[in-house]
């Protein structure tokens, strides 16, 4: 007698071969551990050589030589967590730091005590089983990895600090590395904080806006720019310490910061180019980088006045427009230049061809710009602008020298590297 399951369809697979899981995407730490043992269809070996990696992983962020259950009780709860899973500022965060912590709880009863204990092999044989576990550490291990604690954010900012250390890409890596990405936001609150205290140290300076550089671009987290924008305002406001606040402004930054810091950074801005301040606080260029970090509707009102003095300024008020604008008007790389990007260049292209000379050496002073489509567009309107004028020698002379990309590309490479932190 045929059971009723017997007339069952056979039911496709959920996925076809090629929507499978890489194993590929798998944690590096992972993979690179798994990898071998089940290219050879050792499935119990791969998940213990990956359980093994990640045991080491955790031990080596806890500093301890504690295994199994004693190790994952050091981590702590989230309210006292000695490591930390997450950033652990938030009740959301603080409860992914409890389900990280419990997830390796169930690992260590799953995988390593049915191992170490009875000699099992759990998942000889299952292909499956062991897949889901190993994706499931390899969650787990982009959390401990990222981890850290407030020693950690200590000795990431004292390697920082430390005066005998070369001030180079590698050493401010791994200082950085050393506080754990779930802790870039409290890294960054100190940093703000000994930088306010050691700013006249030019070398510690130095580091330390270099991690804090490092930190920022690394970080995609809105908690971290607004920890940061709030560490800035606190020196923004505060007179000895202003000038170091301003170093700090970056896009994500500036729009977060405290209403009366923000107010008092689009006061020194505003001031750029109006010719009544004899020694500005800060450059025309860096005027023009903080501003194009600014709310939309402030960048779009200051910017339309820079346009205006470089049309119709004094020459000397021109150029330092030139200066401004450049930085400005930095765009990620847009199909067509913006409104504003074309009247930056016929307002350039107006001051050379009226052989103004100010403009010409402001120019010069900034080429190429930060934005590489903004080079293009420039190099493009300014041949435009010579074939149509009855012939000036400043315009000539710039799209000579620099209508060859390669030209202006070097120029920009050579500047680069002369202005890294020795």
């Amino acid at each position: 007698m045929s059971e009723p399951w017997d007339e069952w369809p056979e039911v496709p697979p959920v996925w076809g071969e090629e929507e499978c899981f890489p194993l590929e995407q798998l944690h590096p730490l992972i993979h690179e551990a798994s990898r071998r043992r089940l290219d050879a269809s050792e499935d119990d070996e791969a998940v213990r050589a990956a359980w093994n990696a990640l045991r080491d992983l955790l031990r080596a962020r806890l500093n301890s030589h504690s295994d199994g259950m004693k190790l994952i009780e050091e981590i702590g709860p989230a309210r006292s967590a000695r490591l930390n899973l997450t950033p652990n500022q938030t009740l959301s965060q603080q409860s992914q730091h409890e389900g990280v912590r419990h997830m390796l709880r169930g690992l260590v009863s799953y995988v390593r005590n049915p191992i170490a204990h009875d000699s099992a092999r759990p998942f000889a044989d299952d292909r499956e089983d062991a897949v889901h576990v190993l994706i499931l550490m390899s969650l787990v291990a982009g959390y401990v990895e990222a981890a850290g604690s407030a020693a950690n954010v200590q000795e990431a900012v004292d390697l920082l600090c430390e005066p005998d250390a070369p001030l180079d890409d590698q050493v401010i890596a791994a200082a950085v590395s050393r506080a754990g990405r779930s802790q870039f936001g409290p890294l960054l609150k100190k940093i703000i904080e000994v930088l306010g205290t050691r700013q006249k140290e030019e070398r510690i300076a130095r580091a330390l806006l270099a991690g804090y550089y490092l930190v920022l671009s690394r970080s995609v987290e809105p908690g971290v720019y607004e920890m940061a924008a709030h560490a800035a305002s606190r020196l923004l406001m505060r007179a000895p310490t202003t000038q170091t606040g301003l170093a700090l402004l970056r896009p994500g930054v500036t729009s977060r910061l405290d209403p009366y810091a923000y107010a008092k950074v689009r006061g020194f801005v505003e001031v750029i180019g109006v010719g009544e301040v004899q020694d500005p606080v800060i450059s025309a260029s860096r005027a023009g980088e903080i501003v194009g970090s600014m709310r939309d509707a402030d960048r779009e009102r200051i910017t339309r006045k820079q346009l205006a003095t470089l049309k119709g300024g004094e020459p000397s008020l021109a150029a330092e427009a030139v200066e401004f604008l450049a930085a400005a008007l930095h765009e990620e790389g847009p199909r067509a230049s913006t409104p504003s990007q074309n009247r930056f260049i016929e307002g350039i292209a107006e001051g050379l061809g009226k052989g103004e000379a100010e403009i010409d050496k402001s120019l010069r002073r900034v080429f190429p710009f930060p934005s590489m489509s903004l080079n293009l567009h420039l190099i493009d309107g300014l041949r435009k602008a010579d074939a149509e004028s009855s012939g000036s020698a400043l315009l000539s002379e710039f799209v000579a020298e620099f209508e060859s990309v390669d030209r202006w590309s070097r120029r920009r490479r050579r500047g680069a590297a002369a202005h890294r932190p020795a």
